[in-house]
């Protein structure tokens, strides 16, 4: 009996240290796998938005026109940019053709598409629900609330449209603050009286 229970205490004993060991490795490869993610995710963030991206003097960056890369994000992933700077295949007119309904698409890169192929964009894919629907993609990956407003007032109001989609997230709200982005200056609005003035 006593041989019995030292062996069950034996094995108890190796299935705790084994147990132990899958979870300290289960955990130093979590670790190393999602430091190593972030690391690739900043490290390729970084290198698309320089890449795809041009300085602007209002907005801090804009896309850089006439990009067209069909692997930009992967294999059969890519990303073109119309002469105007929209995420787009084509040029957009000022004015709106008959019977169409245009909405402009502000936003971050969620608005943007970044990573995503032109056409799985949710700007793009709001065109197939109805026929009369015609998209703009204003969007621009690192963008705050202020930049997304600024470029809306600078290239959006001289598009007749139906509707405007500002999109946005909690940190387009907290990069407002923010100076520059990814070596990027960026503009800060300020309120100065009854007036939004535009610093930086």
């Amino acid at each position: 009996m006593t041989t019995l229970h030292s062996r069950l205490n034996g094995i108890v004993r190796a299935l705790r240290s084994a147990a132990l060991f899958i979870a300290i490795t289960t955990l130093v490869f979590a670790l190393l796998e999602g430091c190593s993610s972030s690391f690739l995710a900043l490290y390729d963030r970084n290198v698309v938005e320089k890449t795809s991206a041009q300085y602007d003097s209002l907005l801090g960056w804009v896309n850089r026109p006439s990009l067209h890369r069909p692997d930009f994000w992967g294999p059969g992933v890519g990303l073109r940019n119309n002469a105007q700077g929209f995420r787009a295949a084509g040029e957009i007119t000022p004015h709106l053709p008959e019977g169409r309904i245009r909405l402009l698409c502000s936003g971050d890169s969620f608005a943007f598409g970044e990573g995503v192929d032109d056409e799985d964009t949710w700007c793009h894919l709001l065109a197939g629900y109805d026929d009369r629907f015609e998209t703009v993609n204003l969007g621009l990956p690192g963008y705050g609330l202020d930049q997304a407003y600024l470029r809306y007032m600078r290239d959006g109001t001289d598009l007749e449209h139906t509707i405007h989609l500002f999109s946005f997230i909690g940190g387009d709200i907290a990069r407002m603050e923010f100076t520059d982005h990814h070596g990027y200056a960026k503009p800060i609005l300020r309120l100065v009286e009854d007036s939004v003035v535009v610093e930086n």
